[in-house]
């Protein structure tokens, strides 16, 4: 009987560490789609200040992205919160970087403050910073997920050497 509840034991280490490897893939996938669907509201927000003089406050009326909606940054938006004030609300939620949430952060304060062009200028500025940003860690995603998955897989065969 002892020897099946090490099996058994074994058999939970290694779907843990399983588990464990596929929640930080997980991460690190929603990590590039928030900065992905941040590059894309930068996007929309400058087109629609260039081409429309639109305000501030009425930029993300008709805008929807699923992981921005999924972290509530469009749900503040929406209950007249401003995009700053929003932005703060669900920084705790997000998966992007501090280098990321620096950017967001410095541009989100600073919207709306400022004449058309310094506005547009400033939002081009951000959205070729993050796209920088972006690029980096999708570069570094694949290396990260396998580091990390050797890691864990590594514990969990130390620790079943331990058991067993």
């Amino acid at each position: 009987m002892t020897g099946v509840l090490k099996y058994v034991g074994a058999a939970a280490v290694l779907g843990c560490a399983y588990l464990a490897a596929r929640r930080y893939r997980k991460f690190l996938l929603r990590r590039v789609e928030e900065c992905e669907s941040f590059l894309k509201l930068i996007e929309h927000i400058k087109g629609e200040i260039s081409c429309f003089l639109s305000p501030v406050g009425e930029v993300l009326s008709n805008y929807c992205d699923e992981a921005l909606s999924e972290v509530g940054l469009l749900t503040g938006t929406a209950q007249g919160m401003s995009l700053y004030d929003a932005y703060k609300g669900c920084e705790g939620k997000l998966s992007v970087g501090d280098e990321a949430k620096e950017i967001l952060e410095r541009l989100f304060s600073e919207l709306g403050k400022k004449y058309k062009n310094e506005t547009v200028a400033a939002l081009g500025r951000a959205e070729e910073t993050l796209s920088a940003y972006t690029a980096r860690v999708k570069d570094r995603m694949r290396d990260d997920m396998k580091l990390a998955a050797a890691l864990i897989f590594g514990g969990a065969m130390g620790l079943l050497l331990l058991l067993l």
